[in-house]
């Protein structure tokens, strides 16, 4: 591709388009394959790649270190900015990490869900708005935004709905 805007913009959408449709096939044949073989290794691979597509892990991780953090501190000041930064990590990983993955996990399986982590990382790695990645990762961020436009607004709801819950 050329080093234009044009050329750049184009990549991009190329990449957006064949990542994720080179991961849902890959994944799915795989599926399929293996649930031939033997339904039970169908269902193996099936868990296995669901409990990748989750990151609540990484969830329960961040939360743990910015507890740590105002744990130490004792500046009134240091707690809310490290608890904003908190909360905004953790509703964007839980929304990302948790929410999208398991709504595409239970409309398509695992396939569906790698897809979406596909979607989710190429937009981590090429969606910025700098110099170098602003045509070239703009279709990846526009698929992200458009991947992740139901499964945020389902997370909001269940955050509010957790607040109602525990007051």
């Amino acid at each position: 591709f050329p080093q234009t805007r044009c050329g750049q913009r184009a990549a991009g959408a190329v990449l957006a388009a064949t990542l994720p449709v080179g991961t849902l096939a890959l994944s799915g044949a795989v599926c399929l394959v293996t649930w031939r073989i033997h339904p039970a290794l169908g269902f193996a691979v099936q868990v296995l790649w669901s409990w990748q597509a989750l990151a609540v892990r990484g969830l329960a991780q961040e939360s743990r270190r910015v507890y740590e953090q105002l744990r130490r501190g004792d500046l009134a000041a240091a707690r809310r900015a490290v608890t904003r930064a908190a909360v905004e990590t953790v509703a964007e990983n839980f929304a990302d990490g948790v929410v999208a993955p398991l709504m595409y996990l239970l409309l398509g399986g695992a396939p569906l869900a790698l897809c979406y982590k596909a979607i989710n990382t190429m937009d981590s790695m090429v969606g910025y708005k700098n110099e170098r990645y602003i045509d070239f990762g703009r279709a990846a961020a526009r698929l992200d935004d458009a991947a992740n436009y139901l499964p945020s607004r389902l997370a909001a709801l269940l955050w509010i709905a957790a607040a109602c819950l525990t007051g």
